[in-house]
């Protein structure tokens, strides 16, 4: 009797045969620095991508059913159009954006946000000019229901009892 049978363990689980270092080598060959192998990272990312369009979807299906926005078909789709191509791109640019300002503040703890020249508008545009989206109901320039009026002027109020 051999003294790895004695302590409980069994001789083929002491010692590595020359499979299993080879399978051991294999994985490792496969996988990304031993941790995923990159045929699952690709469909993570695949999945989570999907993941993202079908909620900015869900998001506009369920904001046009309520609220009836976007007047035309071709409106609609360029929205939708707009939320697909934001989860493919514009979304990990903020990130990064957000990340570079996250270091940048942990390096110097000085924001510097640069010269902004405030020009105003130009002129005024209606409320509604067909591809603003108005409220069912409303008209455009009318006082929103619950907004505040400016106050009349003393005279305008009449006599005081």
């Amino acid at each position: 009797m051999t003294s790895s049978t004695r302590s409980g363990a069994t001789p083929s689980a002491s010692r590595r045969t020359e499979g299993d270092r080879d399978q051991a080598r294999h994985f490792e060959e496969r996988s990304h620095f031993g941790f995923i192998s990159p045929s699952l990272a690709v469909l993570f990312l695949l999945a989570s991508f999907g993941y993202a369009i079908l909620l900015s979807l869900l998001a506009l299906l369920l904001d046009e059913l309520g609220l009836h926005r976007y007047r035309r078909l071709g409106d609609l789709a360029a929205v939708a159009a707009a939320a697909v191509v934001e989860n493919l791109g514009y979304r990990q640019l903020t990130a990064w954006w957000r990340l570079q300002g996250w270091w940048a503040s942990l390096r110097n703890g000085t924001p510097v946000w640069g010269e902004m020249t405030r020009s105003g508008f130009a002129g005024t545009t209606p409320l509604d000019h067909g591809s603003h989206a108005t409220v069912p109901g409303t008209t455009p320039g009318a006082a929103r229901p619950g907004a505040r009026l400016p106050a009349a002027a003393p005279e305008e109020r009449g006599p005081r009892h």
